[in-house]
């Protein structure tokens, strides 16, 4: 989709150290930069970022890449945006077809999201027009700003069935791409194409990088059939379960404060963000799930949830925060009054006093046992078992054992129980579900044994690399010229390697060795994972030789003689080939003493090691 030579051009702009350090703080270490790896948790640096190199690497996780696999990785983004989001970042304009917004079009995620974002600036413009007065004096009374409604883009949709559907048309999207992203749907028919949302306030949804992908909607007319609040619906690129309302317009707070506050809808968002709370997100419509927390985990490990006060939104927090525990995240939940969400609370007390209600937020075990009391559950032996039973469950799901202890010693505090014997109950349900897991998986997994044997594909690994095999292929690496002296002045091939692995790298390195930058072309053009870690392993490993080597190598490390290297590489890689065929004649030998054949190959062997030996 995107030119060859503007990819290129793009990773010799990119500079890895500007990209990864927006996201985590960097120190310079030598030649290199480290910090806290952002896809695992470490409390000591071991993620190295090669400013030379244009290359990271953790040496905790093994997580590693380019620039543009940074991107994706941490921001969950395809190769396409990622590349589209540094090509922003620099300034490297990406030409467009003048068909573009065609039928023939192939990029139609790409339209989906233009179509959305037109949509969106259609919206909001409405709302500053006459036919858009009542919308506005609604979001007024809501107390939200002109800089707020700018902020998140709010806007109207006319009681019409043309008006978006003509502009639209206009910038030529077709009715593939309107119905795909939501935008419209035809009529029984099929033949009219009519707009999703109409008469309605409009909340666009933008996603971490502020793409619009989807409306949420409130009706503002008197018809009683129609539906209060209405969303996109499901498609290509939106899945609610997925979206975090706000996300765009609150991350970088979220990472600067260090947490999150997790609340229900758009106008708890909008109020908390408008007076100054903007570490703020909404599930908006949806229970929490898995996905978003994982989206929010990119950002903070610590979330506090703050949903509405009355019995509902109490319950609903309950499950919120188990399943951000069982998750991996830090959790606290706020407890508004009854009569509260945060949108009305907000609206109706200061700043400071919503404060204290974080300050006077409460750990899980904490507020479920204060659930427990409010309930009335705690007042015989065996509502007591069995609320510390569903306690004690939740704990034991934790990921991070760690923090098994801290729970049980709090549990235990609250109902001034015995730790030990909550430990022990724990352990025991513990080895029970373990047991089950294990039985449960031994006929899958001998089945996935035989599945994956056949299914996967040969694992390169760095270290299945002979020392010499290694080295001579970090030469090239570093310098394509370096593969034209190996083939002139030696008698390499292909065949000389030992290992797969070797034979792979150089089969790479011969297939890019016409590229300015050998690593950047694997990593923008290889489809395994297991090749470009390979290569960023290989690159990024120190290149001088130690002295051991240059001992071995005859050579001066102030100033090593690349020819030289690279021969006596491809003579030791050959007599480590022939000792290994030496010691397979040895055994024929062994079995058929009288055959000449034999001890004349062996005598063959010999003489060549030698010769080699003699010239290294």
């Amino acid at each position: 989709m995107i030119p060859k030579e503007i990819i290129s051009r793009i990773l010799d702009t990119a500079n890895i150290v500007d990209v990864v350090g927006e996201y985590i703080r960097l120190q310079r270490k030598g030649a290199n930069y480290v910090g806290l790896c952002p896809f695992h948790n470490e409390k000591t640096p071991s993620f190295t970022v090669s400013p030379t190199k244009n290359i990271f690497k953790c040496f905790g996780c093994g997580k590693s890449g380019n620039p543009i696999n940074f991107l994706m990785e941490y921001n969950s983004l395809t190769y396409l945006e990622a590349i589209k989001e540094l090509a922003n970042k620099y300034n490297i304009p990406i030409p467009k077809d003048n068909s573009v917004y065609s039928k023939e079009s192939s990029d139609k995620i790409d339209l989906m999201y233009a179509a959305l974002d037109d949509a969106a600036k259609f919206f909001n413009n409405k709302l500053f027009e006459n036919q858009g007065i009542e919308t506005l004096q609604y979001f007024k009374n809501r107390n939200f700003d002109i800089n707020t409604i700018s902020t998140f883009l709010l806007g109207y949709a006319p009681d019409s069935y043309n008006d978006l559907i003509n502009y639209l048309k206009q910038k030529n999207y077709n009715n593939d791409i309107l119905i795909s992203n939501g935008i419209a749907y035809l009529s029984e028919k099929n033949e009219t194409l009519i707009p999703r949302f109409r008469n309605r306030a409009i909340f666009p949804i933008r996603d971490f990088i502020g793409r619009v992908i989807g409306f949420g909607a409130r009706y503002l007319g008197e018809d009683k059939n129609q539906a209060k609040y209405i969303n996109s619906p499901q498609n290509e690129i939106y899945d609610k379960s997925r979206v975090l309302y706000g996300i765009f317009e609150s991350k970088n707070d979220i990472r600067n404060k260090g947490f999150a506050i997790l609340v229900e809808g758009y106008a708890d968002v909008i109020s908390l963000f408008q007076r100054g709370i903007r570490n703020v997100v909404a599930t908006s419509g949806t229970a929490l799930t898995t996905q978003q927390l994982k989206l929010l985990s990119r950002f903070t490990n610590k979330i506090y949830i703050c949903y509405d006060g009355d019995e509902a939104g109490q319950k609903a927090s309950e499950s919120a925060a188990e399943l951000s525990l069982i998750n991996g995240l830090d959790v606290k939940i706020i407890t508004l009054p009854d009569t509260d969400d945060p949108d009305t609370f907000i609206n109706n007390n200061s700043i400071e006093k919503f404060e204290k209600y974080i300050d006077n937020s409460k750990t899980y075990i904490k507020f479920k046992i204060s659930r427990f009391k409010k309930q009335n559950l705690l007042n015989t032996p065996l509502e007591l078992s069995n609320a510390i039973k569903s306690i004690i469950n939740v704990i034991y799901r934790i990921p991070d054992e760690l923090q098994h202890d801290f729970y049980i010693n709090e549990l235990a505090s609250e109902l001034n129980l015995s730790p030990e014997q909550l430990k022990k109950i724990k352990e025991s349900k513990s080895s029970i579900l373990k047991n089950i897991d294990k039985e449960a998986n031994i006929a899958k997994n001998i089945n996935l044994e035989e599945i994956n044997k056949e299914k996967s594909s040969f694992q390169y690994k760095l270290e299945d690399l002979l020392p010499e095999e290694k080295f001579l292929a970090k030469l090239v690496l570093n310098n394509s010229e370096n593969l034209l002296h190996l083939f002139e002045y030696t008698n390499f091939s292909y065949d000389m390697l030992i290992s797969k692995t070797a034979q792979k790298i150089f089969e790479l390195l011969a297939n890019y060795s016409e590229s300015n930058s050998i690593l950047n072309e694997i990593l923008s053009n290889e489809s395994d994972d297991n090749i470009k870690k390979l290569f960023i392993d290989l690159s990024i490993e120190q290149e001088t030789p130690s002295e051991n080597w240059a001992k071995m190598l005859n050579l001066e490390i102030k100033a090593p003689n690349t020819i030289k290297i690279i021969t006596d590489c491809v003579n030791k890689i050959q007599i480590r080939k022939l000792e290994n065929h030496f010691k397979e004649l040895k055994i024929l030998v062994a079995k058929e003493p009288e055959n000449p054949i034999h001890i004349q190959r062996l005598n063959d062997i010999i003489k060549r090691i030698n010769e080699l030996k003699n010239t290294t």
